[in-house]
C-alpha cells in the first residue's frame, strides 16, 4: 500500500483506507511543513525522544534495522485537539481525524449543498423538545472527531460548549453523499458502526434514496469485521421515519431531501 509513492505500514484489523492512500473519491492526508512539524515538539505533541522523523511532508517512525517500509504516524484524539489548540491546525481548515489519520475534508458542490440545506431544515422543523440538529459540527469517538452533515443531539445550544456530542448524546447521524458515496457508506459507516451510534443516515443524491442503517455492532477487535446489522432503503417517493431515542417523531418525504431533478 502506498500514499502517493510512500510505501506504508496499516496498523492491525484497520486497514489504510484507499481514500487515504491515494487520494480516491478526493479525500486526503494533511501533510505537514518543517515549521509545523518544529512547532509539535516545542509543544510536546510530539516527544523529542519519538523515533519518528518528517520527509517531504510524512511524518514517519523511523525504519527499524532489519526493515525496509516507513510506517506513517497516527493521531490520537488529544493529539488533535492539541494541534488545534496551539494553532498548527487553524480551526478554519477544513480537517478532520478519522480512526487516526488526519485527512483533508472533501469540496462540496451544489447538489450537496442543496440536499444538505433541504435535510437540515425539515429535520429542525420536527425535532421535539429536548434535542437539538448541529450541522458539520465535530462528534467525539474514541479514535476519531468526525464532523457529520447532520448530528441529531441531546440538549440545546449551550449543551456542548466545553466538550464535543459523545455516542451517548447522539440520537442520529446523517451525511449527504453526492462524490462521496463510497466513503460515506464503507469508511464512515464502519466508524459510526464501531461507535454504536444507533441510527446512521445517507442521504443518497446519486441514487435519489436515503439509506439508514440500524442494528450497529459496536466490533472493535479483529477477527471481526465492522458494519451495521441493518441498512433499508427509502426510494424518492417513500417516507423516511425518522426515530429518536426510540420512538418514530415524524415521516419526511425523502424527495423533499433531495435536489431537484
Amino acid at each position: 500500500m502506498s500514499i502517493g509513492n510512500l510505501p506504508v505500514l496499516p496498523p492491525p484489523f484497520i486497514p489504510v483506507p484507499p481514500a487515504v492512500r491515494n487520494g480516491d473519491d478526493g479525500l486526503t492526508l494533511r501533510r505537514w511543513s518543517v515549521d509545523e512539524y518544529h512547532r509539535m515538539i516545542q509543544a510536546g505533541v510530539l516527544k523529542e525522544s519519538e523515533p519518528v522523523e518528517l520527509l517531504e511532508g510524512w511524518i514517519l517512525y523511523k525504519i527499524p534495522r532489519g526493515a525496509d517500509t516507513p510506517t506513517l504516524r497516527r493521531w490520537t484524539v488529544d493529539e488533535y485537539r492539541r494541534l488545534i489548540e496551539i494553532g498548527v491546525l487553524q480551526e478554519s481548515e477544513r480537517v478532520e481525524l478519522l480512526e487516526g489519520w488526519i485527512v483533508q475534508q472533501m469540496p462540496r458542490n451544489t447538489p450537496h449543498e442543496t440536499a444538505l440545506q433541504k435535510t437540515q431544515k425539515r429535520l429542525r422543523a420536527i425535532l421535539p423538545t429536548g434535542w437539538d440538529l448541529r450541522e458539520q459540527k465535530a462528534i467525539a469517538l474514541s479514535d476519531s472527531q468526525p464532523e457529520p452533515d447532520c448530528a441529531i443531539v441531546a440538549g440545546d445550544e449551550d449543551s456542548y460548549s466545553a466538550t464535543h456530542p459523545r455516542p451517548s448524546d447522539i440520537a442520529f447521524l446523517v451525511e449527504v453523499a453526492d462524490s462521496s458515496l463510497s466513503v460515506d457508506r464503507n469508511w464512515m459507516g464502519r466508524i459510526y458502526d464501531r461507535a454504536g451510534i444507533l441510527t446512521y443516515w445517507i442521504v443518497n443524491i446519486p441514487d435519489r434514496q436515503v439509506e439508514v442503517y440500524t442494528d450497529p455492532s459496536g466490533a472493535t477487535d479483529p477477527p471481526d469485521v465492522p458494519g451495521y446489522g441493518t441498512r433499508k432503503d427509502f426510494r424518492e417517493t417513500d417516507q423516511v421515519p425518522v426515530v429518536i431515542a426510540g420512538q418514530t417523531v415524524a415521516q419526511i418525504l425523502v424527495s423533499s431531501l433531495l435536489p431537484r431533478t
